[in-house]
């Protein structure tokens, strides 16, 4: 009898253990749920794809300016030729109200790079982009008036 009374004592303890495991397994999701013990689970809704123009809001607006070439004069001899592309940003409403003062923006950045490169290329050997672009938006906003211009994006620059 107590033969009998072990063997059942581990048939017992096997089964929870293995009771303990197919329900370890179905909780986290490694045997199907046959039995129906956990509550089903909420459909996951995708969300919706917005598109570019959603995600990112209207694209800058962008007035490029003529090409500016500026020579570089040091002891009466051109020194460097560095040639600049810009780009306004501004408002679209904006647009019929400074287009007529380009022509005088593209005058006034070129008065200022004409004192502005040949003093700073004496003290290095590069041009510094971020210094031309403050300056460029500060002269746009002599000229076009306060809060007009966004930004000046240099759009190319090129030196020889």
């Amino acid at each position: 009898m107590k033969k009998y009374l072990k063997i059942g004592l581990i048939v017992i303890v096997l089964l929870l253990v293995v009771g303990g495991g197919v329900v370890a397994g179905i909780k986290f999701g490694f045997i199907p749920d046959f039995l129906g013990l956990s509550p089903p689970e909420a459909p996951v809704e995708e969300p919706k794809a917005l598109s570019p123009l959603e995600r990112l809001g209207q694209p800058p607006f962008l007035i490029s300016l003529n090409p500016i070439e500026i020579p570089v004069i040091s002891n009466g001899q051109i020194i460097r030729r560095c040639s600049f592309a810009f780009r306004v940003q501004i408002e679209p409403e904006d647009t019929v109200e400074v287009r007529h003062l380009f022509d005088k923006l593209q005058s006034k950045i070129l008065e200022d790079l004409m004192v502005f490169l040949p003093r700073n290329l004496e003290t290095r050997d590069t041009v510094d982009l971020m210094a031309v672009k403050q300056r460029m938006r500060r002269v746009a906003e002599q000229v076009m008036g306060p809060g007009k211009v966004k930004d000046v994006l240099i759009q190319g620059y090129f030196e020889r």
